[in-house]
């Protein structure tokens, strides 16, 4: 079905620069989906800031979102791949554009909730601190989303998980230090960067998910 045409008030008419995204949402989603699956990882982190931007500005606006809605689907999937792409930077975009979307287009992301809420969960035990705080965040979307269903999943893996607090060995402030500057300690260890200077990582690479 074909979208309605954009609105004629003087207000919005032409629509500026949404308004011409809006009309160009097919080209723009499939080059969008396209550069989630680019070789290079940078690529693909600015792809994924790039799909959430689209549904945060077109696809919450009143005269626009209707436009973007035939291709919440594969921009969804986009993502979903993404989530295990090595690249942190890249998982974090993705678990932060998939709760923008849900916030969004609430149904059209319905069938994929179970997935969703899969991925989201497993990224809160990510060695990344900041993508275990954004996974956070995404279920927090997710809650404003679907309301007490999404609530009561949320509230269940806290009192789940939180508790495993505890079994962390206590550490005070100088042993913390110390250990920040221990030599061998670090030494051997993987190493992650902010991303776009880092060598080339690989990408999820795993089709559809779920």
């Amino acid at each position: 079905i074909p979208p309605p045409p954009l609105h004629s008030s003087v207000e919005s008419r032409g629509g500026g620069g949404m308004g011409a995204v809006a009309r160009n949402a097919a080209p723009l989603c499939r080059y969008y989906s396209k550069m989630c699956d680019a070789d290079n990882h940078a690529v693909r982190e600015a792809a994924c800031q790039g799909v959430a931007e689209l549904a945060q500005k077109v696809g919450q606006h009143p005269l626009y979102a209707d436009y973007l809605s035939p291709y919440v689907n594969m921009l969804l999937q986009a993502l979903l791949m993404c989530f295990h792409d090595e690249s942190w930077p890249v998982r974090d975009e993705a678990c932060l554009a998939c709760g923008t979307f849900c916030i969004a287009y609430a149904e059209e992301c319905r069938p994929e909730l179970p997935t969703l809420f899969e991925r989201w969960t497993e990224q809160l035990t990510d060695q990344i601190w900041s993508v275990r705080e954004d996974a956070a965040c995404a279920l927090g979307d997710a809650v404003t989303a679907y309301g007490p269903e999404m609530l009561e999943k949320v509230l269940a893996v806290i009192r789940k998980s939180l508790p495993a607090a505890k079994d962390q060995p206590p550490m005070s402030r100088e042993e913390y230090k110390k250990l920040q500057n221990d030599v061998s300690a670090h030494t051997g260890n993987q190493v992650y960067s902010c991303g776009s200077l880092a060598p080339k990582l690989r990408k999820g690479g795993a089709g559809r998910i779920g």
